[in-house]
């Protein structure tokens, strides 16, 4: 597996210096201040404003355990500082128009309005699992306001209403959150920063900065539950994906409790906070491979593009994938506070079924979006990335991709041929993996869910040209019974099946009829005999498109108790 650098090394011991940890009402264990406001020598132009988003807390610890670099610390300082004013300036912004908004309305002048509930980010809190509600913040932690803030109480924004903004992400100034800008961009402060001011606009343009992160955090992170992304169900009903494989036993927290601990653990800020709001068994049900990163499986040779499109627009598409990029960086980044060292994704990426038929102008620009998004926005998430399942094709793909990421990303890539499940489960562990991938993990939530088009594995696509009858013939030994599937993926098709016995007699199993796309056809029959199950596919009327069609035939012994819809003999007798 891929590791970056300070990575490499284990979790260490605090350090002396850091033995004293912070406790729960802001005062480190010695009896001092846990807060910091001081501001370093001659940044007079960093003095606290209100509506500030404070970045306070020391690089990671499992980062000085790696005995950085004095450049790297550097680098390290200089960033997170500029990227405090890169946020506030942000931020400020925000109110400024909100608060012409208010004056036009006599809105009164110290009310909390929508970019006025930033994420104060307070000092590191307790390493505790205890969950503080909205009225159970520490006093301490609600009087910590920039001079000259609104004196409302950081309790007070956690409990505002629905109409109000939910409070900013505190995490986004967490160390382990600017460590991933900063190694993502090779420790230079300067390209970090311009990525984060860039992530700042992106933030907006998707609508991450205030209520929809209450569904990233109350709905999708806290019970543990991607599926809850708006529009979900449907994308999945063409894109197959999991972002993270869990295990199924059990229930996790309702959604009450997780409105609780999210309220909870955004008022005080600070990346500790969601850790603390998420419950052992939620944060137990996720599978780790044996690098302890997260695992996650995408299937995009299997995409339908068209039938994507007919559900979802493609704003609702990049949407949910903001979604879907947000919970998973939320989640790495409580993950790298628990186990005290940097959590990634490993991403097991099947291509079975590409081609360049789903390779169109508007597939490429999909995939360039949502790659772009993901490398710029989200540095530092991938450990390694496996693509398996390689066709011919990829080549040209491939000379796409690598102009959309940088080299770092690149050297993370690793393209797997022959034996792919075995040296997945040599670097992953099968007890990681689903059955589809040659592990033993046999979870709902570990593998990725069905497609209305998936056949499963072992299924073969058919390309039928326009006025064309295309033929899958199969050699059926004695004896035997035999399934057949498929589905035609974007237009309708004809189809019959024939059963062909040693002696050249023919036999009908199904007549000939036009079926709809994405609708799955499906049939079985009893071979007493040898024979040749012949499957027709008819895009004789196509005067233009082929037609993609998806088929598997699995055969197995027949069994005394075996009731068959068909039944073939050597005279071709069908029942």
């Amino acid at each position: 597996m891929l590791q970056d650098g300070a990575e490499r090394m284990p979790g260490a011991a605090d350090p002396p210096a850091r033995q004293a940890s912070d406790s729960p009402n802001g005062h480190s264990k010695d009896g001092q201040s846990g807060e910091r406001l001081d501001a370093p020598a001659g940044a007079a132009y960093m003095a606290p404003r209100a509506g500030d988003f404070r970045l306070i807390e020391e690089p990671p610890e499992f980062f000085l355990a790696a005995n950085p670099s004095t450049k790297q610390l550097e680098a390290f300082r200089a960033f997170t500082e500029s990227a405090k004013v890169a946020r506030s300036e942000f931020l400020r912004g925000m109110k400024a128009s909100d608060n012409s908004t208010e004056a036009a309305t006599d809105s009164p002048p110290c009310t909390h309005s929508k970019p006025a509930f930033v994420g104060r980010t307070l000092n590191r809190s307790s390493r505790g699992r205890e969950v503080h509600s909205a009225a159970k913040i520490p006093q301490a932690a609600q009087h910590r306001h920039p001079e000259g803030a609104c004196a409302a109480s950081d309790a007070e924004a956690a409990a505002s209403t629905p109409h109000d903004a939910y409070p900013e992400v505190p995490e986004l100034a967490g160390s382990t959150r600017l460590l991933r800008y900063l190694q993502g961009f090779d420790y230079d402060a300067t390209a970090a920063n311009n990525a984060y001011r860039r992530h700042m606009k992106w933030r907006e343009e998707m609508s991450l900065n205030s209520d929809k992160r209450r569904t990233v955090v109350e709905s999708m992170l806290l019970p543990m539950r991607p599926e809850a992304s708006p529009k979900h169900a449907e994308v999945t009903r063409f894109f197959s994906t999991n972002p993270v494989l869990r295990r199924d036993e059990g229930r996790g927290p309702s959604l009450d409790t997780c409105a609780a601990a999210a309220a909870a653990a955004s008022a005080p800020g600070g990346g500790d906070s969601l850790l603390q709001a998420l419950s052992e068994k939620a944060l137990d049900a996720v599978i780790l491979d044996q690098q302890g990163n997260i695992i996650s499986i995408e299937r995009p040779g299997l995409l339908d593009v068209n039938g994507l499109f007919s559900a979802v627009s493609e704003e609702e598409f990049l949407g949910w994938h903001s979604d879907i990029l947000e919970f998973r960086c939320m989640l790495l980044d409580v993950l790298s506070r628990k186990f005290n060292r940097m959590v990634r994704v490993t991403a097991v990426v099947d291509l079975q079924g590409l081609s360049t038929r789903i390779l169109n102008r508007r597939a490429l620009n999909l995939l360039r979006r949502t790659i772009s998004s993901a490398s710029e926005n989200y540095p530092e998430s991938i450990g390694t990335m496996y693509f398996i399942n390689t066709p011919r094709t990829f080549a040209t793909l491939w000379s796409a991709i690598r102009g959309w990421l940088r080299e770092r990303t690149i050297n993370k890539i690793k393209l797997l041929s022959g034996d792919a499940e075995s040296v997945l489960v040599k670097n992953i562990g099968g007890y990681a993996l689903p059955p589809s991938l040659g592990g033993s993990c046999t979870s709902s939530l570990a593998d990725v869910p069905p497609l209305e088009t998936d056949l499963g594995p072992g299924s073969t696509v058919l390309n039928v040209a326009a006025r064309r009858c295309n033929q899958a013939m199969e050699l059926i030994p004695q004896k035997s019974i035999v399934q057949w599937a498929w589905v035609a993926e974007d237009f309708d098709v004809g189809f019959s099946a024939i059963w062909r016995a040693q002696s050249g007699n023919e036999s009908i199993l199904e007549e000939h009829r036009k079926y709809p796309p994405r609708k799955r056809v499906s049939g079985v029959v009893r071979a007493e005999q040898e024979g040749t199950l012949i499957l027709s596919f008819d895009n004789s009327w196509g005067l233009i498109s082929s037609r993609r069609v998806r088929y598997k035939i699995e055969i197995m012994r027949a069994s005394g108790d075996a009731v068959p819809g068909h039944i073939c003999s050597e005279e071709a007798n069908v029942v």
